[in-house]
């Protein structure tokens, strides 16, 4: 076995292993019939308010994901494309971002936060030590460190 076939091997691997992960994946929903909390701290999820999350095909391993007021989840991805939005139906919405040094691109991401605004989610790129706001549909800021970029 050649070294491209020993890649894509692992590759399908780590693929399955996330749809077993992804299959098990729940996610509260707000509003009626959310998550309660006892006395004891124990959070009670029902099950009318969970989604699953099927698997995107170019998801190599979740890093980290943040789900949106508006009904969106947005997928830390290990490896380009980086970020990948599911609809509030499950369904990828959008894939982008690269690993290299231009404007565009990103340098390491490391995780995502949600914003003031519903449907706002930034990305601390670790490389860059700033906070990118990635949601915001072409308009773009960074918040870097000892002041704004």
């Amino acid at each position: 076995m050649n070294e491209t076939e020993l890649r894509d091997r692992r590759r399908q691997s780590h693929r399955r292993k996330w749809w077993v992960s992804a299959g098990a994946l729940f996610l509260g929903a707000c509003g009626a019939g959310g998550p309660g909390v006892d006395a004891e701290g124990v959070v009670t999820v029902s099950l009318d308010a969970t989604h699953v999350l099927t698997t995107p095909d170019d998801v190599e391993r979740v890093v980290d994901l943040q789900p949106t007021n508006d009904g969106r989840v947005w997928v830390l991805n290990s490896a380009a494309p980086f970020f990948v939005v599911l609809g509030p139906n499950g369904q990828v919405e959008r894939q982008f971002g690269e690993q290299r040094g231009g404007p565009e691109e990103f340098g390491i991401p490391v995780a995502l936060v949600r914003g003031a605004e519903p449907a706002d989610v930034w990305m601390y790129d670790v490389r860059r030590n700033t906070l990118i706001l990635i949601s915001a549909g072409g308009r773009r800021e960074s918040l870097a460190r000892g002041g704004a970029e």
